[in-house]
């Protein structure tokens, strides 16, 4: 009590308000009984179950959030420490427990923290397949990579790098581009698949391709980023990703 949560403000009004009405009625929502593809599935519905389980404590999700963060910071360092040696791991490790980037998401309800610790742990796996060829540890971390697109669609873009290096194998095996790129799409066809249906759209989330992706795409060719953030709300507000407000 004498240390409230700190109040929401932007996106996590959002994330928080799903999440809610996903733990008291089951509904994908932003305001009650009317669905929303305004984002992807997968941070709501943690959140949720957090709310769930803990009668709603925003003190919970916050913790698990910590440790959410701190499963990043020990992953990277296993990872470094398979590759080199414990004194790279140890630093690798902590760089990512200091990093304040991550510590500002740690303490957010954002969905940043989740898929900053499922796209690293897609790493494993496919490290697996480049040492001995075995295609299921490959399609194991097409799968995580997948869930980590329903997090935040920003990594939608990763079968664009690891299949074609999945591919430089030698002996080149066909079947592991192919292989990735399926399981990918298909763990985020479902949710595909209900928006089309509901919405009318097949993107993971109705705030179009991405915040992210679409005004770094416009940097690079030279848009301003005021005027990327211009187009980028005249995008959102494009019929196609408009959705109703009351029932």
């Amino acid at each position: 009590a004498a240390f409230p949560p700190p109040a929401l403000e932007g996106d996590q009004l959002e994330y928080d308000a799903i999440a809610r009405h996903l733990a008291s009625d089951g509904d994908f929502a932003l305001n009650r009984g009317v669905p929303t593809s305004t984002r992807a599935p997968l941070y709501p519905l943690k959140l949720a179950a957090v709310y769930k389980a803990t009668g709603g404590s925003r003190r919970a999700a916050y913790a698990v959030q910590a440790v959410l963060g701190a499963a990043t910071a020990a992953l990277l360092y296993l990872l470094v420490l398979a590759a080199f040696d414990a004194r790279a791991a140890a630093v690798a490790g902590a760089l990512a427990a200091l990093y304040p980037v991550f510590i500002h998401y740690d303490q957010r309800l954002l969905s940043e923290n989740l898929m900053t610790l499922l796209t690293l742990a897609s790493v494993p796996p496919l490290w697996s397949y480049a040492k001995d060829g075995r295609l299921a540890p490959l399609a194991a971390s097409a799968l995580v990579a997948g869930v980590a697109t329903l997090t935040r669609p920003g990594t939608m873009l990763l079968p664009f790098a690891v299949a074609p290096l999945a591919a430089l194998r030698r002996p080149f095996d066909w079947r592991a581009p192919l292989l990735y790129a399926a399981v990918f799409a298909a763990v985020l066809l479902p949710w595909q698949l209900r928006n089309k249906t509901m919405f009318g759209h097949w993107t993971l989330c109705s705030r179009g391709p991405g915040f992210g992706l679409f005004v770094t795409g416009l940097q690079i060719q030279g848009v301003p980023t005021e005027e990327g953030y211009r187009r980028f709300g005249a995008l959102t507000r494009e019929p196609r990703y408009l959705e109703p407000t009351e029932p």
